[in-house]
């Protein structure tokens, strides 16, 4: 459903959302990813909300908050075969959250679903191809939409 999974960091998989492999796992929109192709697992793109840097790198960015970034840039890129190990999977996920309580302590809770809303800008995919039988998640106002005030796809091509 739309909750997802909530899970944790614990002895046998230190980084919780190994238990939700993806393609390209996206923490932080402020990056370009141009010309890459992602097949198979939960999802191709994935990029949950990250309020927060992690790990031992929070203490030199204390002051970075991943989640208020707009994608830099998103363009010719593809994703087939994801998405298919639940009910809103997708190719392209925007969705979910990764944070640590204790900032810094590398002691991570994952939600795979509907999360804090995020506080970023804008998601502009652009030329982007995808085979599957749900395409895009985006997660907004607790509806899965293809077109919502932060995100927009434009030369968007799926294939069913």
């Amino acid at each position: 459903g739309q909750n997802g999974i909530r899970i944790q960091t614990q002895a046998s998989r230190i980084v919780p959302t190994d238990a939700t492999a993806v393609g390209f796992y996206c923490t932080n929109a402020w990056n370009r990813w141009i010309g890459n192709s992602a097949s198979g697992g939960f999802s191709g793109f994935h990029f949950p909300a990250v309020p927060y840097v992690l790990g031992d790198s929070y203490s030199q960015n204390r002051d970075y908050h991943p989640d208020e970034k707009e994608l830099l840039e998103f363009d010719s890129n593809t994703a087939h075969s994801s998405g298919r190990l639940w009910s809103r999977g997708a190719c392209m996920y925007v969705g979910g959250e990764l944070w640590e309580d204790n900032k810094g302590s590398q002691q991570y809770r994952y939600i795979s679903g509907r999360a804090t809303a995020r506080k970023g800008g804008r998601f502009i995919m652009t030329n982007t191809k995808d085979l599957r039988q749900k395409d895009v998640q985006c997660w907004e106002n607790e509806q899965p939409v293809l077109r919502v005030s932060s995100m927009l796809m434009t030369k968007f091509f799926c294939h069913y």
